[in-house]
C-alpha cells in the first residue's frame, strides 16, 4: 500500500505495527539535521527560529535574558 495521506500513512502504521518509540531515533535524527542547518546559518537564522519558538521577539528577549543572564 503507498499512501497518499496522513490518514492513510498513520492507518497503515497501525497495521504494521509501529509504535512511537520506533520512531524516536528518526525524528531525533531529522531534528538534529534542521538544528544544523539553523546553527550554520548564523545568527539571523538562529534568532528567527527562537522567535517562531516563542511566539515573538519580546517572548525571546525576556527568555535570552534570563538564559545568558544578561
Amino acid at each position: 500500500m503507498k499512501c497518499e495521506t496522513m490518514e492513510e500513512l498513520m492507518c497503515w502504521a497501525r497495521e504494521c505495527g509501529i509504535k512511537p518509540e520506533d520512531l524516536d531515533e528518526l525524528v531525533h535524527e531529522f531534528k538534529a539535521a534542521e538544528a544544523a542547518e539553523i546553527n550554520n546559518g548564523g545568527l539571523e537564522a538562529q534568532l528567527e527560529y527562537l522567535v517562531q519558538c516563542c511566539g515573538s521577539v519580546r517572548d525571546l528577549q525576556e527568555a535570552l535574558e534570563r538564559e545568558l543572564g544578561i
